[in-house]
């Protein structure tokens, strides 16, 4: 029989392409990904090594709330020290929701310039809630908010602040440009 194999892409009479060149940036890179359980201990950990490896970063998350409290938001690590809790009141803190009104919560973040220590950061933030589904209809909540960290130290982890989610899941991707 016949066999047809692909080599490449004939530039001319006499000369062949074999690999094409790729991009220098490649495109979107995971990073860190997990899904999360139910009976997670703590607050999971998205990163604790971003750096200037990656011009721009991008998280996408899923989570699910089994209960009437506790809120969705992020902690942010500066150089070697602990997560600052970071909340909603401020231009440091960082809560997307709150499980007492949105038990469904998914969500995409893009933030990037982590190692300046003269600027202070910001994070474009989408989301998507849901109340639970019940009596065959939802609440639901789309917003698009521009969140800040009111430091010019440089960001080198995150992580959730989620005390009451039972499930979700994340990808943390990175983009070099």
């Amino acid at each position: 029989g016949s066999v047809e194999t692909y080599a490449g892409t004939a530039l001319s009479a006499s000369k062949l392409l074999i690999q094409p060149k790729v991009s220098e940036s490649g495109g979107w890179q995971i990073i860190n990904s997990s899904k999360i359980e139910t009976g997670h201990s703590s607050d999971p950990i998205i990163s604790e090594s971003l750096s200037d490896a990656y011009q721009l970063y991008r998280l996408q998350w899923y989570t699910v709330y089994a209960s009437n409290s506790g809120l969705m938001g992020f902690h942010i690590k500066q150089g070697g020290s602990q997560h600052s809790n970071q909340a909603n009141n401020n231009a440091n803190r960082m809560y997307v929701a709150d499980s007492q009104g949105h038990r469904i919560i998914s969500g995409k973040m893009e933030f990037g310039n982590v190692s300046s220590t003269t600027q202070t950061k910001v994070f474009k933030i989408e989301t998507a809630a849901n109340n639970n589904l019940t009596g065959g209809y939802s609440t639901p909540f789309v917003g698009l908010t521009s969140a800040g960290h009111n430091s010019t130290a440089a960001i080198t982890g995150l992580r959730f602040h989620c005390s009451a989610m039972t499930e979700g899941w994340f990808v943390l991707e990175g983009l070099k440009i």
